[in-house]
Parts: structure tokens; C-alpha cells; sequence
């Protein structure tokens, strides 16, 4: 959430907002472009990774969302948000 009201904008977090803010203005922080096309606009996907119904515990497949941002123009995903285990992976959309 980004508050307007002055330069100095207070910026949470996830759900951890109202107990960590940060003071800073909007126009000192840096900008992420996609590394295969340089585009700054990025949107959300999921990743979906199955697990095996012996791991689960119910007896039935499971499954597990990943979050995943990817470029709104080349659709390559931002390989540094993913975790270590999936990146370089050069996943496309």
C-alpha cells in the first residue's frame, strides 16, 4: 500500500503492513526490468507442482501453488522471485 499524501510515502508489506512500515520516497527506489526485454510491467501467475499421495498424508494427490511474477511483454518469469529450487529454469508462460 502506498500513502500520497507526502514524499516521503510509508510502504507495507504483505500482512505484516501494519506492524513494519517503511519511510522512503517512491522516487528513490529502483526500478526491476525484465532481463529479456527490459519491460517494467509484471503480472502474477501460479505455478502448480503435484505431490504424491504417499506424501500427503490423505491418501489422495496433492497439490502446491507457487506465486510467480512474470513480464506482461516476453512472458519470461523473474527468475530471482522463484525459489531456489526452480530457478534458471528459463520457465515461460
Amino acid at each position: 500500500m502506498i500513502n500520497k499524501n507526502n514524499s516521503n510515502s510509508s510502504i507495507g508489506f504483505g500482512s505484516q503492513q501494519a506492524s513494519a512500515k517503511l519511510n522512503m520516497a517512491i522516487e528513490d527506489l529502483e526500478g526491476v526490468q525484465c532481463e529479456n526485454c527490459k519491460c517494467e510491467i509484471f503480472a502474477e501467475g501460479v505455478m502448480i507442482r503435484t505431490v504424491s499421495a504417499l506424501l500427503t498424508g490423505t491418501g489422495k494427490e496433492g497439490i502446491v501453488p507457487i506465486p510467480a511474477m512474470y513480464c506482461i511483454k516476453c512472458q519470461t518469469v523473474v527468475d530471482r522471485l522463484l525459489p531456489e529450487e526452480l530457478r534458471s529454469k528459463k520457465i515461460k508462460i
